[in-house]
């Protein structure tokens, strides 16, 4: 679109996903590797988790103790236990929006 060159023939490929549970999370990081291997091509995959933790999916499904997390407030490590339970826990309530067409009708004062 802008005509300058952001990418180069070794540039990787940089993926944001979000998952509902830890066996998806394993099935796309089994087949990005395949991906990368018959492509030759680096990806980096980040999982974007409840609470706006951001962690590489490589990491979190390591065995490490734990793995670098990025927040709005800056990196840490978290213990991977810790992330490791936010796939177990209900998902929040989202409150049901209402149709527009559907909302109740409002009554309107007249000049």
């Amino acid at each position: 679109m802008t005509g300058l060159p952001y990418l180069r023939p070794d540039s990787d490929l940089d993926l944001v996903v979000r998952a509902e549970s830890l066996r998806a999370l394993e099935q796309l990081a089994t087949m990005l590797a395949t991906l990368a291997k018959r492509r030759g091509l680096a990806v980096d995959t980040e999982v974007a988790l409840p609470g706006g933790i951001g962690v590489k999916l490589t990491e979190l499904l390591s065995g490490a103790r734990s793995v670098l997390g990025k927040t709005i407030t800056g990196v840490e490590l978290i213990e991977r236990p810790r992330l490791i339970s936010l796939f177990e826990a209900p998902p929040p309530a989202r409150p049901d929006p209402q149709h527009p067409i559907k909302q109740p009708e409002r009554k309107r004062q007249w000049m």
